[in-house]
């Protein structure tokens, strides 16, 4: 565009007329404005702001942890000191001002207003977090060297003016990684929450315990012996190749924890029953129903392998309550995901210690079995003063009141859980498991966590979305995660109506540099980029 026309885009201008042309900045060279997620508002002006030798950083004391956020951030790719300056009055020119502003509730706790102007930069929020959300928009307003680990020189680090007013349509924007199967690595955790951050995901749901168990349990040591947990089905093998084991110890998850917490994102930990038991029963077998099988050879189907805790032995109940209290001392999640999926049918019924508790406590079935399970675990984490989380199947057999659902079978079922007054994660696996290979971007940024059939008075119980990635080693992460993830950060953040494919194509391609500064292995996918990788 013509480097002295000046662009002025109101958000309603911008969806009638502009859906699908970035907001330009002023000159030839520079870049279109590609931030993601995609502002609620926004509107661009000619000119830059530079930041320079002489720019210096302006917070007020209750955002200096972000200040000091922004300034590591920034030092290392410029070279520039940018000191701190730590003051309720404000700045001069020639700073980026972050502050909290009272009066700016109609943003709600993760919303911010930002202005490039040509003398300065102003973040305000009514919030810490809304302020380092305007934080992750100012970064991906400077050059994608920006994310570089080591001085750049040759780069103009130039912003251009604008103003916008943002805030998310969902206070939930997960993702799910799985190193109960597949071992992840601190620093590869690290790492996924740094760029998670950029794109203002919030949660990190952590499948602790599966077929592996990866996370220290100082009152059963076994749990972590990896020679104990049972072999991994070849199916399973085939699908996602050599299966890593290991395992977080207490300090390595209070310093991931504590890492998320810096970057506003909270780690909702999962550890899985009645089901999805196979590693802790291989530990500590009298956890399992007396008359199942105990095998130690691999089978052909994960399903073949007794993976039911038994519902009817006290020590059961004993083993998860000192399990889940460890794990609230280390994580301050409001939510604790305990699973629930998948429970192979049938064996509580050939259980004399099941059926036992059948009859003493009046359960028709085995569904019913399981409501009593999964309300006992859901009083006792209540007692705790945190909530459960659980996969869709809870709802069966009746669920507590509190209780909230991670809906991953059919849409319907959010629907059902909501209509109940329950609120509600939408994980639709065919819309959102990454580890569907042919789960296109484009299907990706079309999902809708809301179902259109859902009544209006009902809606407030859609907490958000979360795209889940299963099983697969670390190495093939980020070409699974990346870009999608970029497509579920917008389906989370911005207003429905503001979503257009064209424009999130543009932006998107444009990201790949960025990523790409970021060491990620993203997925050159040719509907975004093409043959050359442009």
């Amino acid at each position: 565009m013509n480097a002295r026309i000046v662009i002025v885009l109101p958000l309603l201008v911008l969806l009638a007329v502009q859906a699908a042309r970035p907001c330009a900045a002023n000159g030839a060279e520079s870049q279109p404005v590609t931030v993601i997620p995609r502002p609620e508002k926004m509107e661009c002006a000619g000119g830059s702001f530079t930041i320079g030798p002489q720019t210096t950083i302006v917070c007020d004391p209750q955002t200096r942890q972000e200040a000091e956020y922004l300034a590591r951030l920034l030092r290392t790719p410029t070279g520039y000191e940018l000191p701190l300056r730590v003051t309720a009055a404000g700045g001069a020119e020639d700073c980026i001002i972050l502050r909290t502003e009272p009066g700016r509730e109609h943003l709600g706790a993760e919303g911010y207003d930002l202005k490039v102007l040509a003398d300065r930069v102003l973040v305000e929020a009514p919030t810490a977090t809304g302020v380092f959300y305007g934080i992750q928009t100012l970064r991906q307003l400077l050059p994608a060297a920006v994310e570089s680990e080591c001085l750049t020189c040759g780069v103009e680090w130039s912003m251009p003016r604008v103003e916008i007013a943002d805030r998310p349509r969902y206070g939930y924007r997960g993702l799910m990684l799985d190193p109960g199967h597949n071992f992840l690595t601190k620093e590869f955790t690290k790492r996924y929450l740094d760029v998670m951050a950029l794109y203002k995901i919030n949660r990190l749901h952590w499948h602790l315990t599966d077929m592996g168990w990866a996370i220290e349990i100082k009152k059963y040591p076994e749990l972590t012996n990896m020679t104990r947990w049972p072999a991994v089905a070849p199916r399973w093998r085939r699908v996602y190749g050599k299966c890593t084991h290991g395992f977080y110890t207490q300090d390595e998850v209070r310093e991931i924890v504590a890492y998320a917490a810096q970057r506003h994102i909270t780690i909702v930990p999962e550890i899985e029953l009645p089901a999805h038991a196979s590693a802790a029963l291989a530990c500590y077998p009298e956890l399992r129903c007396p008359n199942a099988k105990n095998r130690k050879e691999p089978v052909d189907s994960y399903f073949d392998y007794p993976n039911n805790y038994c519902a009817g032995s006290e020590k059961t109940f004993e083993f998860l309550e000192n399990v889940l209290s460890e794990v609230m001392e280390l994580f301050p999640s409001p939510l604790i995901h305990i699973g629930g999926d998948e429970r192979i049918k049938g064996t509580w019924n050939e259980c004399p210690l099941c059926q036992a508790r059948m009859k003493a406590e009046g359960l028709a079935n085995e569904d019913e079995l399981q409501s009593y399970f999964v309300k006992r675990i859901e009083r006792f984490v209540t007692g705790k003063g945190r909530r459960i989380i659980g996969w869709t199947e809870i709802i069966e057999g009746g669920l507590a009141p509190g209780a909230t659902v991670q809906s991953w079978l059919e849409p319907q079922h959010a629907v059902t859980a909501a209509e109940q007054g329950h609120d509600v994660v939408v994980s639709t696996n065919q819309s959102c498991y990454l580890n569907y290979r042919n789960l296109a971007i484009e299907t990706c940024y079309a999902f809708e966590p809301t179902p259109p059939e859902l009544p209006a008075d009902k809606t407030r119980h859609i907490l958000g979305v979360e795209p889940c990635l299963w099983g697969f080693p670390q190495h093939r992460h980020d070409a699974l995660v990346f870009p999608r993830l970029c497509a579920f950060a917008e389906v989370g953040w911005s207003p429905k109506d503001a979503r257009d494919w064209a424009d999130f194509k543009v932006r998107v391609a444009a990201h790949g540099r960025r990523l790409d500064e970021l060491g990620i292995d993203y997925h050159r996918d040719p509907a975004i980029w093409n043959t050359s990788g442009d």
